[in-house]
């Protein structure tokens, strides 16, 4: 399975009064044998009938071709038993199974999972339509224990992932008693992916090099290349550089086999994050700029986000301040148009941090008063400049951009900066909070960032 940096989604349950609001065609039967290859564009569904008697088991498989699909199952009454998302990329298998409690006509929707997607093909048959056995029962069960695992890991706090992982271990058992290989190897890099999330990284990449054998030999080239991400991932994240180039340049090229473009930018973000880490800022801009290309090919305003977040700290590293806020304002752009909106105040710090580097202390004001404007605005409390401390701070405890400091004090720093840049300033990821250094006597500005593992969206955090 693919999580995005990032950003790492899992699809929700869908209800049923959604379903069949962006259906393209009408219902098509399936039969055991049959394979159907259907092209779909961004957004949409397709639906199909499969007619089932009491007790008899059923798999799915849909082969991704070109686009990232989820699948749903319907009982006869409409009501939704199964939702699966294992595959976050544009290639790879997306399986779903159930064993009929009820005779009668059973719905299976597939689902592309972004509006904006280029349209792509898949095909998708039956792979089994069988009285159940014991081994069926097991996989149907493991399905159900991942899908609830899922759902508990949309709450990131450490109750809710450990009970994931638990859930992880109890679905792993029953796929080695049925023998099924690659959804094995599935499970492995989701409990890795669980303890990473957990900031273990260790644990992490235990899991994931367990996962990696598993693919290989279950010949799954799609679970192959995301678990040499997750482990490139994780080795940055340990700070075992050479170790973490290794892996995810071995992901590229199996993204790049697959002919996965969403699988690779992925993997090149994060290459790009391990130059940043090794103060290879010209490598780091060289990949970013490839990884940019492919989010706008794909269409993906939420890849390009952190992309350009990411390339504009790069720029900044680099002492390049005007390529950095041209890049940032890109991100702006977007941001303004509705994706990510949650970044915007930061942006605007980092702006105003920049512009303040710059000279330009009328653009850094009205940026970094955007900022607190914006703080007031989703409630947060914001206490005015004083006379005496020049200080504004916001606190919010329910956004995940944490404390904006802004500073109005009269003292720049130039030696911080002078030895932040040639350190490649601070790693990122992170959490950290460091002082903006100005030009500038007029402003200065503070982030303090939080943990973030879909990318830089604070100045001078960690990618």
């Amino acid at each position: 399975m693919l999580v995005v940096p990032q950003r790492e989604s899992l699809s929700a349950p869908r209800s049923t009064s959604a379903l069949g609001q962006n259906s393209q065609q009408k219902t098509d039967l399936l039969e055991p044998g049959k394979y159907l290859e259907r092209r779909l564009e961004g957004g949409k569904s397709h639906f199909y009938e499969v007619r089932m008697t009491d007790a008899q088991f059923l798999r799915v498989v849909v082969d991704q071709r070109g686009i990232d699909v989820a699948l749903t199952l319907l009982g006869p009454d409409g009501s939704q038993l199964s939702n699966v998302d294992d595959r976050h990329g544009e290639r790879g298998q997306e399986a779903a199974s159930l064993v009929a409690n009820n005779a009668g006509v059973y719905q299976i929707e597939v689902r592309s999972i972004r509006k904006t997607d280029p349209a792509g093909s898949y095909q998708v048959g039956l792979e089994r339509l069988q009285p159940a056995t014991d081994e069926n029962r097991a996989i149907n069960t493991a399905e159900r224990l991942i899908s609830e695992a899922n759902q508990l890991r949309t709450q990131p706090t450490k109750e809710f992932l450990s009970q994931a992982i638990a859930k992880y271990h109890e679905s792993l058992l029953l796929t080695d008693r049925a023998g099924d290989q690659q959804m094995k190897s599935v499970i492995l890099n989701l409990i890795g992916r669980s303890y990473f999330a957990q900031g273990e990284y260790q644990k992490a990449l235990d899991y994931h090099q367990q996962a990696l054998p598993v693919a290989r030999a279950s010949s799954d080239h799609q679970a192959e290349a995301a678990t040499l991400t997750y482990i490139g991932d994780a080795y940055r994240l340990m700070n075992e550089n050479e170790k973490a180039l290794e892996y995810l340049s071995q992901a590229i090229q199996g993204w790049q086999s697959l002919q996965d473009r969403r699988g690779e930018v992925t993997a090149l973000n994060l290459l790009a994050r391990v130059y940043f880490q090794t103060a290879d800022q010209y490598k780091s801009i060289s990949t970013f700029d490839r990884a940019l290309h492919l989010s706008r090919i794909l269409s993906d305003q939420s890849l390009e986000v952190d992309t350009l977040s990411s390339l504009g700290l790069s720029y900044y590293a680099l002492g390049e301040n005007e390529r950095a806020v041209e890049v940032w304002k890109q991100e702006l752009v977007l941001v303004r148009a509705g994706v990510l909106t949650g970044l915007q105040s930061n942006l605007l710090n980092k702006l105003g941090s920049v512009y303040n580097e710059l000279g330009q202390s009328q653009e850094a004001l009205e940026h970094l008063n955007q900022a607190i404007k914006l703080a007031k605005d989703r409630g947060d409390r914001v206490d005015e400049p004083s006379p005496e401390s020049g200080t504004a701070r916001r606190r919010g405890t329910h956004h995940r951009t944490a404390e904006l400091t802004i500073l109005l004090t009269g003292r720049a720093a130039q030696s911080r900066l002078k030895y932040l840049r040639p350190r490649a300033l601070i790693l990122m990821a992170g959490t950290t909070s460091t002082r903006c250094t100005s030009r500038s006597p007029e402003v200065t500005a503070t982030v303090r960032a939080s943990p973030s593992l879909s990318g830089p969206s604070l100045t001078r955090t960690r990618i």
